[in-house]
């Protein structure tokens, strides 16, 4: 039974060692992603995106994927790292002396992943991050740097189709887009552009955006764009043109009964409409408001006529909007 015991320990024993060792066995130095890209060694960080990358192969030892084969870095020093294409990045790993760090960007040097390692981190990490082109990675302190390896697979550089039916209707500074949704399954959302010019991206389930913010009798160009989840953008919609313009306050003839039939009536705007509703609600029998008459002066500077909140009956209020 002991021995029955110990071979099945062996039989484990043995295929977790297999598994190790396929596991490691996995990547080759074919597949380290850095080994083709171009580089620069920097000892400032900087936008990937303004910088000339003209070295090839990668940085020899690095990426061989030989841990024992190491390079000495000292602290902040950078790996900058350029694909020729987009990536989407599957496995990483960065084997070091001291702990590390390996930050991703996009095509446009937006930060995408960051990943702090431990020193003497020998572990192959899947992630899964799309439209890869920078990779930058660094020590936090004086290093042996032994691997540093991402593999993964070619980005879709296929952009969506334009968005179409765009349309747009004005308000009082502002103006409304509404346009159909695009029905790839990558979409990942819409770029909205005024007068050529990026203003913001939407999430894909959205189908219109208010602009704000707008001039009044100025005339403004729309149009949209589609992007995917790798980042490609499609080309321009159709564009729109639209002024927006001061919406009227609208007024009301605020039409009040008397004690006794007679009827007094007045032309206000809302605001004052408001002020008359909210004095009601609080007035008392012997409460008075004040209508400042601005017509027919007269002889006068000014005219005004009051009303005793206990000679209401009722009143009534039509609205409207005052020709334009």
């Amino acid at each position: 039974m002991r021995m029955f015991l110990g071979m099945v320990l062996a039989f484990f024993l043995g295929l977790i060692a297999l598994s190790s060792l396929a596991s490691a066995a996995t990547y080759t130095v074919n597949d380290n992603l850095l080994k083709n890209s171009t580089h620069l060694y920097l000892t400032t960080f900087k936008d990937p995106t303004t910088l000339s990358f003209t070295t090839l192969n990668g940085g020899a030892g690095v990426t061989d994927l030989d841990d024992s084969t190491t390079g000495n870095y000292g602290a902040g020093y950078y790996f900058y790292y350029k694909f020729a294409d987009t990536y989407n990045i599957k496995t990483i790993k960065f084997y070091a002396s001291q702990p590390g760090t390996m930050k991703l960007y996009n095509d446009q040097g937006s930060l995408i992943y960051t990943k702090s390692f431990l020193s003497n981190d020998a572990v192959y990490y899947d992630i899964n991050f799309q439209s890869v082109r920078y990779a930058v990675l660094t020590v936090d302190s004086y290093s042996l740097v032994g691997t540093m390896f991402l593999a993964g697979e070619l980005g879709d550089s296929i952009p969506p189709v334009s968005p179409i039916n765009l349309t747009g209707s004005v308000g009082d500074a502002s103006a409304t887009l509404n346009w159909d949704a695009n029905t790839e399954p990558d979409i990942s959302g819409y770029k909205i552009y005024k007068d050529g010019v990026y203003l913001t991206t939407v999430p894909k389930t959205s189908t219109s955006y208010e602009v704000t913010g707008l001039t009044n009798g100025t005339n403004y160009e729309f149009y949209i764009s589609a992007v995917d989840t790798s980042g490609n953008e499609s080309t321009k919609s159709n564009s729109v043109n639209l002024k927006p313009v001061s919406v009227p306050l609208s007024r009301a003839l605020l039409t009040i009964h008397l004690v006794g039939g007679a009827e007094k009536e007045y032309d206000l705007s809302a605001t004052q409409l408001e002020d008359f509703l909210e004095w009601t609600d609080s007035a008392t029998q012997s409460s008075r408001y004040k209508f400042v008459k601005t017509w027919s002066l007269g002889p006068f500077k000014a005219r005004a006529e009051y009303i005793v909140y206990g000679k209401i009956v009722n009143f009534d209020v039509d609205e409207y909007e005052p020709a334009q």
